[in-house]
């Protein structure tokens, strides 16, 4: 985008009296496996060199706007992205990553993560806006433990977290609403809300639904983030759908089942 498109897009948003609160082009770093990097020669991956250069411009777009924050992603462990494997369930780490309850990041994969986003994270800086990075079962940064290795070794306030729990639930991670939310608290953006239930997680074995159905614990997460002690912006998902209904009618589901959760914490 031009820096005129930039402006002519943020004026139609502030025509709908709304405001961006991140800013992500390309989902970058959402399809690359960090296995696949040679450390110190990263941008001579062509997907990495994209994806870097793609975020780089989301951050001069969020300067250029005043927006806080840029979103990115966690790279994916060894394997994914393999066109034998179509849905999350055939991921081959699945079974790893739920009977270790996210996964285990060895010391080699935890320096690679760290010299990558560090050089994100000094961009950021630069360009005066937090790096955000979201979570996805497939990423390395499935669970609160496994972002919190990553914060505590990048060590820098500009690191937050786009939390899902969720995928918490799905990467089989204990006390999502309680003991997870404690540990990312101090470094979070916001949150990717929605839900899921999970049959038999060995398998991969979920089903998507609506939200505060599933084995997310949101009315006792809820009242957790209402005491936080800084703006959260909930971002809300479907992924499910209705019988005989819309992604829009899902859409709408989720925000009511929000406001009651929200209303029936005393807010």
């Amino acid at each position: 985008m031009t820096d005129a498109q930039v402006d002519d897009m943020a004026a139609k948003v502030e025509r709908h009296g709304l405001k961006l609160f991140q800013i992500c082009a390309d989902h970058p770093l959402h399809s690359i496996c960090l296995s696949d990097l040679r450390p110190g020669q990263q941008m001579d991956h062509p997907n990495f060199r994209h994806d870097f250069n793609a975020l780089i411009r989301s951050m001069q777009i969020a300067s250029r706007l005043g927006v806080s924050a840029v979103l990115a992603y966690g790279l994916s462990w060894p394997g994914e992205w393999n066109p034998r494997h179509r849905t999350w369930s055939k991921s081959p780490t699945w079974a790893m990553r739920w009977a270790t309850q996210g996964g285990i990041i060895s010391e080699s994969e935890l320096d690679g993560l760290v010299d990558i986003v560090s050089v994100l994270v000094d961009q950021a800086e630069k360009h005066g806006v937090d790096l955000v990075l979201s979570m996805r079962p497939f990423h390395f940064l499935s669970t609160t433990t496994n972002f919190r290795r990553l914060a505590d070794r990048v060590g820098s306030a500009r690191l937050r977290a786009m939390w899902s729990p969720a995928d918490c639930v799905l990467s089989a991670e204990p006390a999502v609403a309680d003991t997870g939310f404690q540990r990312i608290e101090s470094c979070l953006h916001g949150l990717h809300l929605k839900d899921v239930q999970v049959p038999h997680g060995p398998s991969g074995n979920y089903q998507w639904c609506p939200l505060g159905e599933g084995q997310v614990d949101y009315p006792a997460l809820v009242p957790r983030l209402i005491q936080h002690d800084r703006t959260i912006y909930l971002a809300v998902a479907t992924h499910f759908r209705p019988t005989g209904g819309t992604d829009v009618d899902a859409m709408q589901m989720n925000v009511d089942h929000l406001v009651r959760l929200i209303t029936d914490s005393g807010r």
